[in-house]
């Protein structure tokens, strides 16, 4: 990338495909047919995911390149590119590359490394994406079963504090029935027993039945 910056003010070829755009700017749109490569010389560009409500993908620097594999295979741009800041850029056509690439071998050298360097950055992020997803479905797999088990035992607690629950209402009920029962009852024995304990009265000596 400095090298190609030193490039810029001595070389026509290049100058003609040196575009700046302002913090905000849109670059590539998602979906569209993109005929060029960029190189990001300086600033930052912000990735987005259109279909998913602008999801931000990523942020790429100087030494980047967007629109790179539309650009090789002729596909729809992938993700909408934006200047997260004031951006510099070599934009070049298939034709534009070849031209720099017979005048300035060098830079044409350091291009195909930045795109294998570009290429292999993604490559690891992509294996990187797949072993967190991995981590964390077994990790959520792991959260699902203790979470499972925990219901499991709220259950077992719930339905352990129910028949607590209708234990000690029983026991209410069966001591206010017998309580309800135990009243007339007693009433009755004391009825009962009256004329007994009346006739068990003892008499004075002596004393005659008339």
């Amino acid at each position: 990338v400095k090298s190609m910056k030193e490039l810029l003010p001595s070389s026509d070829l290049l100058a003609r495909h040196h575009q700046v755009y302002e913090a905000g700017s849109m670059i590539l749109r998602e979906g569209q047919e993109n005929r060029r490569l960029f190189v990001i010389l300086a600033g930052a560009v912000r990735q987005s995911k259109a279909s998913t409500k602008d999801t931000p993908i990523d942020l790429q620097g100087p030494g980047d390149f967007m629109g790179l594999l539309s650009f090789e295979t002729g596909d729809p741009v992938f993700t909408t590119a934006r200047a997260a800041t004031r951006v510099e850029v070599l934009r070049m056509g298939q034709g534009s590359l070849d031209r720099v690439a017979e005048k300035y071998p060098e830079i044409s050298k350091v291009i195909q490394g930045l795109i294998f360097s570009n290429l292999s950055e993604r490559y690891r992020r992509v294996v990187t994406l797949h072993v967190e997803v991995a981590q964390l479905s077994r990790q959520l797999e792991s959260e699902r079963n203790t979470l499972q088990e925990t219901i499991r035992e709220l259950e077992q607690t719930r339905n352990l504090l129910i028949n607590q629950e209708k234990m000690a209402t029983l026991d209410e009920m069966t001591a206010g029935l017998a309580h309800e029962i135990n009243n007339p009852a007693s009433a009755l024995l004391r009825c009962s027993t009256a004329p007994f304990a009346r006739s068990s009265v003892s008499r004075p000596r002596g004393s005659r039945i008339s």
